[in-house]
């Protein structure tokens, strides 16, 4: 990044331009600040720290690069949202079999009884003999 992009950056920031640029460019203009403002001895996150802290021009782009990266989230769900269900795709409403909703009843039942989880029933009830027919009439379908 050079020196004048980095300029034009702090102006648009103090500005309150987030838009101005990425998300990316805001963050890059931050470490070519911080980079060149690094004190002897200082790690480049300490420099980076401080001059958010202490520099306006830093601060405000700070807090672009912050809108910025929000702006383009939103923009991101915005067009997940837009694209929605294919128009061909309408989800219907599954049929159970006689047998599939009496299985049901009876671990609903069995569950209820031994106060255990559906599953748990739901597997008990298909160890049992009539349980074993009632599946595999349901599976058949």
């Amino acid at each position: 990044m050079d020196d004048n992009f980095a300029a034009n950056l702090a102006k648009a920031a103090l500005a309150g331009m987030p838009d101005y640029a990425r998300p990316a460019d805001w963050v890059a203009g931050l470490d070519h600040i911080a980079r060149k403002r690094q004190r002897h001895g200082e790690t480049f996150e300490q420099g980076y720290v401080r001059i958010v802290k202490t520099d306006a021009d830093a601060a405000a782009m700070y807090r672009a690069s912050q809108q910025a990266a929000a702006a383009e989230m939103v923009g991101i769900a915005k067009r997940r949202s837009a694209a929605g269900r294919p128009a061909d795709r309408t989800p219907t409403e599954a049929i159970a079999s006689a047998s599939e909703t009496l299985l049901a009843e009876r671990a609903t039942a069995r569950a209820q009884r031994d106060a255990i989880s559906f599953e748990r029933a739901y597997t008990m009830e298909v160890d049992t003999p009539e349980g074993r027919e009632l599946f595999a009439a349901a599976m058949a379908r």
